[in-house]
């Protein structure tokens, strides 16, 4: 519903001269609307018809019918149903895929031992957006080593991983810390996505 202007409210168009006139341009949204209403033979739009209003004076009803342009005609339910779907199935496919590299452990002699593990990821997708990984949108995966803080030589006991890329990308962690018994030791992986992981570095 819309009010019409008076004749003395309406202000007369003035008439474009031939440098006025300038290139077509491209088609409003409610034009291609409008369109493919015409094209796919849709009743959707009421013409504007004057009313007098009792409490609004004169306007006019009319426009786009209701919720014509959120439903979809039934007779292309099945074909979208259809592509939704395998859209749907290629991002599960698509989604990370995790695996642990490792770990390597290297005795260096007097209770001093070397560390190496990595976390891949082989899907096509990153385990987080590039987004969430610059504002710390999410919570991070936390990789652990139970070692105590002043054991550790080289390394940090608790550490954060905010994002692993697509298409083989790495998360590498390397310790060098002391340990009386090798067996007692682990890495504990957290990880609010993917679930949780404790690997033990001896036999």
């Amino acid at each position: 519903m819309r009010r019409v202007k008076s004749a003395e409210e309406a202000t007369p168009e003035p008439t474009p001269s031939a440098s006025a006139i300038r290139p077509k341009k491209k088609l409003s949204e409610d034009a291609k609307w409008l369109a493919y209403f015409d094209e796919a033979g849709i009743d959707g739009f009421v013409d504007w018809q004057s009313f007098d209003h009792p409490t609004l004076g004169k306007v006019e009803i009319g426009g786009f019918k209701p919720g014509v342009k959120i439903n979809p005609p039934a007779d292309t339910l099945d074909e979208l149903a259809a592509k939704h779907t395998d859209f749907v199935l290629k991002v599960i496919e698509a989604q990370p895929k995790l695996r642990i590299q490792g770990p390597e452990v290297r005795d260096m002699g007097a209770g001093i031992y070397e560390v190496r593990l990595a976390i891949i990821n082989d899907g096509d997708l990153p385990t987080t957006t590039a987004f969430s990984r610059s504002t710390r949108s999410v919570k991070p995966a936390v990789i652990t080593l139970s070692a105590d803080v002043a054991q550790i030589i080289t390394g940090q006991r608790v550490g954060r991983i905010w994002g692993i890329d697509p298409d083989g990308g790495r998360s590498e962690h390397r310790w060098i810390f002391r340990t009386d018994d090798i067996n007692a030791e682990t890495i504990e992986i957290i990880d609010p996505r993917f679930g949780n992981h404790t690997i033990k570095l001896g036999n």
